[in-house]
């Protein structure tokens, strides 16, 4: 058989491997961020034009002003990579609550995509199509797991929303680096809102951080659409960080009021 991954509830056993992969997803964000600040943030380019200008008029060296600009582009990634270690941090910590956030009452979740591989597969074969099940499929299903390694690489949570009424948000979306663009995220994405339209809401969002392009992809590919901009600020600095939110309205059927959306499971990747 086919490696096949199953997405399902999540376990307190899960805990240290979903703090891991959240971390992890966390941190590789650092690079892209640093790259959006220093292209695109104008007063922070403004600033640093300024500081070489009077260095250059003071007569400083154009070696000197060279090192006085590493030395800044040391100083922000020192600063990008403290703000991403709180971040993670903080979200690590949640998952130590996630019975408590997220599955205290009916109206939010925590999911995990636990991916099975047959070790006696070959390389070609491992980077076959894989094969998407709920946990009930896969208990009735009877696999023989004996030979599989399993893992877990991806996460999603849904929760109420308290800003939009009859809403939900989605978060701490996050797939393993060596297993993106495999379906994962958009699986995962699809049982969100699966559980959303079961919940009675009218509308699904999502924020995601201007450097996260893949996401927004994924987001948009699904039917989300713009709801607006945000600025934040960047770690106690004067840099703004540019964010997008997203929307998914819920489609329903007047007669049934069931949710317009294929099933997720027992579906191949793309």
């Amino acid at each position: 058989m086919t490696n096949f991954v199953v997405l399902r509830s999540y376990r307190r056993s899960d805990e240290p491997f979903c703090k891991i992969l959240l971390r992890n997803g966390i941190m590789e964000n650092i690079n892209r961020t640093l790259i959006e600040l220093i292209l695109k943030d104008v007063t922070l380019n403004v600033a640093i034009t300024v500081v070489l200008t009077l260095f250059l008029l003071l007569g400083f060296s154009i070696l000197s002003c060279i090192i006085a600009m590493i030395i800044k582009g040391i100083v922000l990634y020192v600063i990008t990579y403290i703000s991403f270690w709180a971040i993670a941090k903080k979200i690590q910590k949640e998952v130590s609550e996630i019975p408590r956030i997220y599955k205290s009452d009916n109206s939010s979740y925590f999911w995990v995509a636990e991916i099975y591989e047959d070790y006696l597969l070959n390389r070609h074969q491992q980077d076959q199509k894989y094969i998407f099940m709920t946990e009930k499929k896969f208990n009735e299903s009877n696999i023989n797991v004996f030979r599989y390694v399993k893992k877990i690489v991806g996460t999603i949570a849904l929760c109420k929303s308290t800003r939009l009424q009859n809403s939900g948000w989605i978060k701490r979306l996050s797939v393993h680096k060596d297993y993106r663009r495999k379906g994962i995220g958009t699986n995962l994405v699809n049982l969100a809102l699966q559980f959303g339209s079961q919940q009675g809401y009218r509308r699904i969002n999502v924020i995601i951080s201007e450097p996260r392009k893949a996401a927004r992809e994924l987001f948009s590919k699904k039917g989300f659409e713009i709801y607006l901009y945000r600025r934040r600020f960047f770690y106690r600095t004067s840099v703004l960080l540019l964010f997008v939110e997203l929307t998914y309205r819920m489609r329903y059927n007047d007669n049934d009021a069931e949710l317009l959306a294929t099933d997720p499971f027992y579906t191949q990747a793309h």
